[in-house]
């Protein structure tokens, strides 16, 4: 599984590119611990996690994501 982790709003947001959801678009994961819906284009006008925090952020959003997944 393919998973793009991107900025949104000062937060990670886990986009799985290979998961379509409805009308071609692609399932994301966010903080709030939610599945949604989003569009590429809108993926990929976010930019990637660069700062040593952000990528700690993303590591805690991937531990909370691989949580949740273990129903």
């Amino acid at each position: 599984m393919k998973i793009e982790i991107r900025m949104e709003d000062g937060a990670p947001i886990l986009f799985f590119p290979d998961v379509i959801s409805h009308e071609k678009m692609i399932v994301c994961f966010t903080r709030a611990g939610e599945h949604s819906s989003a569009s590429r284009a809108y993926m990929r006008s976010l930019r990637k996690p660069s700062k040593r925090e952000e990528i700690a952020d993303c590591f805690r959003l991937l531990a909370t994501y691989a949580n949740n997944m273990r129903l």
